[in-house]
């Protein structure tokens, strides 16, 4: 069987990948861990503490696909339009909900805007006509655009209707009853949305994705070109401009465009699809990219109180961003694509229109009452004991907040889980040892107006020790270092021949690419082992002759995976060592573990092979001599005789080949004059020790 090395280089990899032993402390808190977690009525801030959210109430479940826009008129009457059928609803502030408009061609209402005197407006697509609605009458056709869709419609302060359309890129500017001009046509397909802020109208492009401000008649100026395809949304908030783009797949890239929201609401490939927030300074005139969003797209934008924007996306998140770009998370909304952001009628209150089916749904203005945040399965990464478990949350009056725990040894929690356990602050756990463990946490408010703020939960655990593992265990050939180590006692090392090393290759030994000489009378065992939990390792050193029964300590503590011995200390014959590494240089006694292994036999022989000179005689010019060399242990190696001092000459065997303990040689020197030669014969064998027999003739 073959000795190798080979597994040495894959030690770092292994020791990398691995857990420590020791106590731990697990720490759950921060942005990255809580949006792994599943929340209900509570927010992740863009500091990594979690409150409760602004409350939720519905405030209309219609049986549409999707709700697209949303308008209140003065008397807070709140209008909500929808696609497939193409209806506008009024849910009143009692909660009443009234059809009062209907689509003759059940087209796609995208676009609302209510005047001064509550009559409400709509654009349908793909007509591109504008209606009036006006209380208790019969709606009108307001305005044709000739175009196909109608994408937005807002009022300026003197009344002015404007309207972003498409597939032609065109804005225009609406004074009456089919009275109105093109404003504004660009060489983009479609006018996505527009902004009216401080007197300046703002505006986003598909396909080249361009922010814009439309000076007057005709004039525009681009801001920015976005590498996205489309500015989808734009909210105003101080002296920013906040705009949000999307990258669509190529696929969905039409010369007729289709809305990108009726293009699948299924699970999507993120990789093809993108969406950025940007800003944009109105004193500066810069842009700045503020986050890219990770489930993209983002659908809806609005501004959230003073200083921050809401964010709406496919797949149901809310956001919130400030001026910088630091995210906070408020809601999930399961399946639920959120469609539309607008501000409410009270203070701190905003509506959310979500598709899939289409929901109006009122958020704030007081908290949640209750909220619940639970984390992912946390991996221990093998079966601990728990300790503590300790927290860092504030909780004002009239607030609280409760953390549970529980355990198990499957990633997936089932029926052989332990139950939730509520926990005290600073005590023990006390659950059974696991490889998982989930934290809920349970916020709560009686007042509304405040909530308790969780920031960290902390436990400590015991992870169980597992033994190390060996390789490797080899004793190298006499005079043979395999290990890369210094050895203080051998000096500078230096390299085995590749010659050499090709022979103990030959024998059976995979030694490594370099290995060094090794004076004789010492002798070297390596070996390779690792451990699991990457804890470190020390190693004994036991031997053990052929027929005895105990195994003999010869080093103990070492740290290094080398040990270097004088074999000449032990007498002749067959040995065993054994090598037991164990991790208690980082575990206490009762914890740590241990694991050995056992080399093939190897010989100590430091008795030199007897050499005898069976006959030396002459012929001619020519001298033969006959010699026999044997070794009790070991095969012989190699043999050279010098004649009268002179230099040494190495003979093969009479078979030819070196591989016995015994070995007969005949060599001839030829071509000598006359006088006395003396012929020195040496062998070697395998454990370097080397033998001399002599003969004399003389040659007349």
């Amino acid at each position: 069987m073959k000795k190798s090395l080979c597994i040495l280089s894959l030690l770092p990899l292994i020791v990398s990948s691995v857990f420590a032993s020791g106590s731990k402390l697990l720490k759950w808190k921060g942005t990255r861990e809580f949006y792994k977690a599943t929340v209900e009525n509570v927010i992740i801030d863009e500091n990594g503490s979690v409150f409760l959210s602004p409350g939720i109430d519905t405030l209309f479940r219609s049986t549409e696909i999707f709700l697209w826009d949303a308008v209140y008129d003065s008397k807070g009457n709140l209008y909500v339009s929808s696609g497939n059928d193409g209806k506008i609803f009024r849910i009143t502030p009692t909660g009443q909900v009234f059809t009062v408009f209907t689509s003759e061609t059940g087209a796609e209402i995208f676009a609302l805007a209510v005047d001064k005197h509550d009559n409400v407006y709509c654009g349908e697509s793909p007509s591109g006509i504008i209606y009036k609605v006006a209380k208790n009458q019969d709606a009108e056709t307001y305005y044709k655009t000739g175009e196909q869709y109608v994408w937005k419609l807002l009022f300026d302060k003197n009344g002015v209707l404007y309207a972003a359309t498409g597939d032609r890129g065109k804005v225009f500017r609406i004074t009456g009853k089919d009275r109105g001009e093109e404003y504004y046509a660009s060489q983009e397909n479609h006018i996505v949305d527009l902004c009216m802020y401080n007197k300046k109208l703002y505006a986003g492009t598909e396909p080249n994705g361009l922010f814009i401000e439309i000076e007057g008649k005709k004039r525009a100026v681009v801001h920015y070109d976005s590498k996205e395809n489309e500015v989808h949304c734009i909210s105003a908030l101080g002296d920013e401009i906040f705009f949000t783009t999307v990258c669509r797949p190529l696929t969905a890239m039409t010369s007729s465009y289709t809305t990108f929201f009726t293009s699948g609401m299924g699970t999507k490939d993120y990789s093809t699809e993108s969406s950025v927030l940007y800003k944009f300074s109105i004193d500066t005139k810069t842009v700045i990219k503020l986050w890219e969003c990770p489930t993209p797209p983002i659908y809806s934008l609005s501004a959230y109180g003073k200083s921050k924007v809401l964010i709406g996306t496919e797949n149901g998140k809310v956001y919130a961003s400030d001026s910088n770009g630091r995210i906070s998370q408020l809601y999930h909304f399961e399946n639920a694509p959120v469609l539309a952001l607008k501000a409410g009628r009270k203070k701190n209150a905003y509506v959310l229109l979500t598709g899939n089916l289409g929901n109006a749904i009122q958020m704030g203005p007081d908290l949640s009452k209750h909220g619940e945040i639970e984390s992912h399965v946390i991996d221990t990464g093998r079966k601990s004991v728990f300790g503590k478990v300790d927290w860092d949350i504030t909780v004002p009056s009239g607030t609280s907040c409760t953390v549970w725990l529980r355990v198990g040894n499957r990633e997936n929690p089932d029926e052989d889980w332990s139950r939730w356990k509520k926990m005290k602050k600073g005590t023990a756990i006390n659950l059974a040892p696991a490889r998982f463990i989930q934290i809920k946490c349970e916020l709560e408010t009686a007042s509304g107006g405040k909530s308790p703020q969780l920031k960290e939960v902390s436990i400590s655990y015991l992870p169980e020790n597992r033994a190390p593992v060996f390789h490797l265990l080899l004793v190298c050939p006499v005079g043979v270092n395999a290990s890369e180590d210094y050895d203080p006692l051998q000096g500078m090392k230096t390299p085995l021949s590749e010659r050499d090393r090709d022979y103990f290759i030959a024998l059976g030994y995979d030694l490594p690419v370099t290995v060094y000489k090794l004076e004789k009378g010492k002798r070297c065992a390596v070996w390779v082992a690792s451990d699991p939990d990457g804890d470190s390792l020390s190693s004994v050193f036991y031997y053990k002759g052929e027929h005895e029964k105990e195994w003999k300590e010869m080093k103990k503590d070492l740290m290094l995976p080398v040990f270097l011995w004088d074999e000449t200390a032990l007498p002749d014959g067959m040995y065993s060592a054994k090598v037991v590494v164990r991790d208690d240089r980082d575990n206490p006694e009762s914890r740590a573990r241990d694991a050995e292994l056992v080399s093939e036999e190897f010989i100590i022989d430091n008795t030199a092979p007897v050499v005898k000179v069976h006959s030396i005689k002459t012929e001619g010019k020519d001298i033969e001599i006959i010699v026999s060399a044997k070794d009790e242990l070991s095969i012989l190696k190699a043999a050279r005789y010098s004649v009268n001092g002179g230099e040494w000459k190495f003979v093969l065997p009479d078979d030819g080949i070196f591989d016995d303990k015994q070995e007969k040689f005949v060599a001839t020197i030829k071509n000598k004059s006359a006088g006395e030669y003396t012929i020195v014969f040496k062998a070697t064998d395998l454990s370097l020790n080397t033998g001399v027999g002599k003969a004399t003739v003389e040659l007349k």
